[in-house]
């Protein structure tokens, strides 16, 4: 609801930008006062990056464009495929997870579920044109937040990384990254609607 209010003021790519820098200005400010964070950290910059980028920067984008096309509500129900593509992706990936009857049977009542009441939803607006693409981008950032996540189990586990010291981490690039790409042009209506911060 609140993507949607920021996005009539400001662009997709400055939503992101804002709610990754003010989320990660907490976490940043824990993780130096329970001194996590060290300088040798950054041998692992590539694991930052990667999870600054599939986490952060490719997921919000997603959702928030997705939010552009569609009613909040609708792309509400859409995300609830996070869970589904998050254990589709584990089991196609990981070699210790299999595929059992009862993981197929529910990952396919999650996604009738899914898909009726998004459908149920979408009934009830007013408008209809782009919801396939606006549904196409939230399926996307389930797909990302999927994909960070088996990242995580694949590369970050084995390295003992406690999740404070990840999230300082990850957050830290994803504002940096974003820094770069996104336009500052009319940003600044931001500050007459501060809700669209949340």
């Amino acid at each position: 609801l609140f993507m949607k209010m920021a996005l009539e003021v400001i662009t997709p790519l400055q939503v992101v930008w804002l709610r990754v820098l003010f989320g990660s200005l907490p976490i940043l400010g824990f993780a130096i006062l329970k001194k996590s964070m060290s300088w040798s950290d950054f041998k692992k910059a590539h694991h930052f990056f990667a999870m600054a980028l599939i986490a952060n920067v490719a997921t919000y984008y997603f959702f928030v464009k997705g939010t552009q096309f569609l009613t909040s509500g609708v792309a509400g129900v859409i995300s609830g495929t996070i869970p589904l593509m998050t254990e589709l992706l584990v089991v196609l990936t990981l070699p210790t997870e299999k595929m059992t009857r009862r993981k197929t049977v529910g990952l396919a009542l999650g996604l009738i579920g899914v898909v009726f009441v998004s459908h149920f939803e979408s009934s009830l607006s007013a408008t209809r044109g782009n919801e396939l693409i606006g549904a196409g981008f939230i399926l996307l950032g389930s797909f990302c937040i999927a994909l960070g996540i088996v990242y995580v189990n694949k590369y970050i586990t084995p390295l003992k990384m406690s999740a404070l010291h990840l999230a300082a981490y990850q957050t830290l690039f994803a504002s940096f990254l974003l820094i770069i790409v996104t336009p500052t042009q009319g940003i600044e209506a931001i500050w007459g609607h501060p809700q669209a911060l949340l």
